[in-house]
């Protein structure tokens, strides 16, 4: 696996947990 490969996969998650916490972030304030 290349280094860029890695960053890509890196950022992707980076995402997906950032998605994660603000929809459990959002289910608390309701």
């Amino acid at each position: 696996m290349t280094k860029d490969e890695l960053i890509a996969r890196l950022r992707s998650l980076g995402e997906q947990l950032n998605r994660d916490i603000s929809l459990t972030g959002t289910k608390e304030e309701l």
